[in-house]
């Protein structure tokens, strides 16, 4: 009997006993009772191959849900992270000197990459070559993270043009400082 056929014969059933595939699975995920059963713990075992297939099939409702999903648990991570007992609470008005010199980069992301996985995960694919950004995160021998520009520095200065800093550059930006200086005196 082929994979087709056995999928065909367990739709079969679940339309006999009147249940829907989508009921079936809330139940077999939800409910304690199968909480340890094989079938569960493939699906989750296979999570990932599951949530790649229904985001293919997904319309934008459904890329929505995956959105609001992703922005929840990263909004949570963030308060957690906030939070005073976490070591990563930084109270700005009551700052002193000494605590701004023995602040580290490296701790702070440890930190937040055992604390906030998904948070970590997401800014790391929007920094790191895979959106093809110009910046890539690495870790030295030690296991600190590197962010590291790996930009063309002279394609850079090409696109923006060589000795044009002075120029052309410079007097946009005086210009439009000058603009909005007069637009907001007029109002």
């Amino acid at each position: 009997m082929s994979l087709m056929d056995s999928v065909d014969n367990v739709l079969k059933t679940l339309q006999r006993v009147s249940i829907s595939a989508s009921e079936f699975i809330l139940v077999l995920l939800s409910s304690e009772r199968y909480g340890t059963h094989l079938a569960v713990e493939d699906i989750l075992f296979n999570g990932h191959e599951i949530l790649d297939a229904l985001v293919k099939q997904t319309t934008s409702a459904g890329s929505k849900w995956a959105t609001d999903i992703t922005k929840e648990i990263c909004a949570q991570e963030i308060c957690d992270l906030a939070a005073k007992d976490n070591r990563t609470h930084f109270d700005v008005t009551h700052t002193m000197v000494k605590q701004l010199e023995d602040f580290r980069v490296a701790e702070l992301a440890g930190i937040m990459e055992k604390s906030a996985p998904v948070t970590w995960d997401l800014l790391e694919s929007m920094l790191s070559g895979r959106t093809q950004s110009k910046v890539a995160i690495k870790r030295d021998h030690n296991g600190d993270v590197i962010m590291e520009n790996n930009s063309n520095e002279e394609a850079y200065w090409e696109e923006i043009g060589k000795g044009d800093l002075e120029g052309s550059l410079i007097s946009r930006l005086v210009t439009n400082n000058a603009e909005f200086n007069r637009t907001r005196l007029q109002t």
